[in-house]
């Protein structure tokens, strides 16, 4: 049994502290501490287990990575200058941004990307759903991405000014504000979610078309992993359109498991592998919501812990209805 030490890290980009017994299980032989690594067992102030391996560089310093207890990757630094740090940070959130995304549908006829300019002009709509009673609600990332005026118009048809909290872009989330009371809906861990699972979700989609009475679908879980097998998203058959991004992901209970983000792109699958993919969609899941709510919101927000009863769709609609708004980003 090797050297044993306790190990407080805490998050760059979630901002979130763990902290546990750490202890050497490979020391190498001939060295005193260069190259000895061992393993960690660290608890986070979010409810997240994470078990970690580590190498020592020096006596002092060193690196490691290891999952939480939904799959989420976790590296860390410990005992080097504030350059050293930031270069290890910098090379690691660089390898989380090369995670599969999830290809968005292009218009048709559209053969390259607007330019920033002219995106940053353009509006956006979408969905969000309130977390809290005094207005905190979440959308996705790219809903707001590099907007400056944000309206929410709630379910009694009361338009708001919304300002942005915090973005999580590398999972697509964004937490806004509006100045008023709101119906928040209850978040359950999505590790507690079952393949083949009935959910449904409540948005607006297509609302040049289709107007702005909210739009409820239903659909059921078909995988507990996204494009490439990515373990951040649910793959679902709950019919989504353009406008439904940001909107939540419901189980039969009424409690939100993950937040619809994107669809696969007939065209792009079509053009790649020569099929079209039927109502293939993704939803992050709602334990990546976690890291943002407990930071932001703290005593403000907290995780269901009371198992609910199922209820019929019908009245789960209606009840959660007061709590999904439309999102105007421009």
């Amino acid at each position: 049994m090797g050297a044993s030490g306790y190990i407080v890290v805490r998050g760059e980009v979630t901002k979130m502290t763990c902290r546990g017994p750490g202890r050497v299980t490979r020391p190498v032989p001939g060295t005193l501490c260069t190259g000895h690594s061992g393993e960690a067992e660290l608890s986070c102030d979010d409810g997240r287990r994470i078990r970690a391996a580590f190498t020592a560089h020096t006596c002092t310093s060193g690196t490691g990575s290891g999952t939480d207890n939904v799959g989420n990757l976790f590296s860390f630094a410990y005992g080097m200058s504030e350059e050293e740090a930031n270069r290890f940070v910098q090379e690691t959130l660089t390898k989380a941004a090369q995670r599969p995304d999830l290809p968005r549908e292009k218009p048709e006829g559209t053969t390259k990307a607007k330019p920033k300019e002219e995106e940053e002009k353009s509006a956006s709509a979408g969905t969000g759903f309130f977390v809290t009673s005094d207005g905190f609600m979440i959308t996705n990332y790219h809903v707001v991405e590099r907007k400056t005026e944000i309206t929410v118009m709630t379910a009694d048809r009361k338009q708001h000014k919304a300002r942005i909290i915090k973005t999580d872009p590398p999972n697509d989330l964004a937490l806004i504000k509006i100045d008023a009371p709101s119906i928040p809906i209850p978040l359950s861990m999505g590790s507690g979610v079952w393949k083949g699972e009935d959910v449904l979700t409540i948005g607006y989609p297509l609302l040049q078309l289709q107007g702005t009475e909210q739009k409820a679908t239903f659909g059921r879980v078909n995988s507990m992993s996204g494009l490439s097998g990515d373990i951040r998203f649910f793959q679902v058959d709950v019919p989504i359109q353009p406008g439904n991004s940001g909107g939540p992901l419901i189980n039969s209970r009424g409690e939100v498991v993950g937040v619809i983000t994107k669809t696969l792109s007939p065209t792009y699958t079509l053009k790649t592998i020569g099929v079209i993919p039927q109502n293939v969609n993704y939803a992050v899941k709602s334990d990546y919501l976690v890291p943002l709510l407990k930071w932001e919101l703290g005593d403000k927000w907290k995780p269901e812990t009371v198992a609910r009863p199922k209820k019929e769709m019908p009245e789960l609609v209606r009840i959660l209805e007061p709590s999904v708004a439309l999102i105007i980003a421009e």
